[in-house]
């Protein structure tokens, strides 16, 4: 009997989740596409179904944190109760909780060494 489809958005996700926490802890570098797979429980083959590359799933952790980045500032751009350096102050304090997201993961990944 053949597996449903599932959602590729979900599985886009499960594996960005994944890949996440072990760009932080071994580093970007040293984080293989067979610990991300281990980590998911899945096969090897199948994360290149959704990603070409190790480097196209860290873009992707990146573009998703930016998205979130970009709803905050939309809504501190669209506050009524800000004046314009009250919003730029919150938008400065976004973005640096947006870097320091997660413990820093998004400037400890060991893309520099």
């Amino acid at each position: 009997m053949a597996r449903p489809m599932q959602d590729p958005n979900i599985r886009i996700d499960e594996i960005l989740d994944a890949a996440e926490p072990l760009f932080f802890t071994k580093g970007y570098k040293k984080t293989t596409i067979t610990d991300i797979t281990s980590k998911m429980g899945v096969a090897k083959g199948m994360i290149y179904y959704y990603f070409r590359s190790k480097e196209e799933i860290l873009e992707a952790i990146i573009n998703r944190q930016t998205q979130v980045l970009l709803i905050h500032i939309k809504e501190i751009v669209s506050s009524q109760e800000k004046n314009p350096v009250q919003k730029f102050e919150c938008i400065v304090a976004s973005m640096f909780r947006t870097i320091q997201y997660r413990d820093g993961v998004l400037l400890n990944i060991g893309i520099v060494e």
